[in-house]
């Protein structure tokens, strides 16, 4: 508390029943839940999907927070169990470390996706996804799959909102939900 922070969050299971009432009961508040879904990677020669500029940042940072499902986020991404403020300094430093990954149509910037990958390349995590509209997003689905098949990944994950409509837009993205548990995001503010 001497480092004053504006607040404290951690992920658990939704099976951790212990562990959130033991942050409820310190004051902390559930905020979000993510399913979490696997694919294998799609083994394509190419992929739609470019890494993204730090020239198209702004236009970046309006995709994601007009994304339909931007409320469902809280204003996060999720780097493995950890859940991070995604504001434009976030993007910036996903954008500079090469993590974000856009798709562009006849209109423009049409989604995008950030990733997190293992040191040894063989483990991919979709943090963050977003776009105009909901073929799109599944069209980004597929398409990271295929971007993580050229990028060497043997392994694929991807958290998102737990909602009724992602899982209907996973449908038929070759995601699947392997198991009937889900992250939850508890926190608590202080100033």
């Amino acid at each position: 508390m001497s480092k004053r922070p504006k607040f404290i969050r951690y992920a658990t299971g939704s099976y951790n029943r212990i562990s959130q009432h033991l942050g409820m009961s310190m004051g902390m508040r559930l905020i979000a839940g993510f399913d979490e879904y696997t694919a294998r990677p799609l083994a394509k020669k190419e992929t739609a999907l470019v890494r993204s500029s730090k020239a198209e940042l702004d236009a970046l940072l309006r995709l994601f927070q007009k994304d339909k499902d931007a409320a469902n986020w809280k204003g996060l991404f999720l780097q493995s169990w950890s859940a991070w403020e995604f504001d434009r300094e976030a993007l910036a430093g996903l954008v500079r470390q090469k993590r974000v990954y856009s798709l562009h149509d006849d209109r423009g910037l049409a989604g995008a996706v950030a990733i997190l990958r293992s040191k040894d390349g063989k483990y991919f995590n979709y943090c963050r996804a977003a776009a105009r509209d909901n073929r799109t997003y599944k069209n980004i689905l597929r398409e990271g799959r295929a971007l993580a098949h050229l990028l060497g990944a043997k392994r694929l994950e991807m958290h998102l909102p737990k909602s009724v409509r992602n899982r209907r837009i996973v449908k038929g993205t070759g995601w699947r939900k392997p198991m009937d548990i889900w992250m939850v995001i508890l926190e608590k503010r202080f100033w």
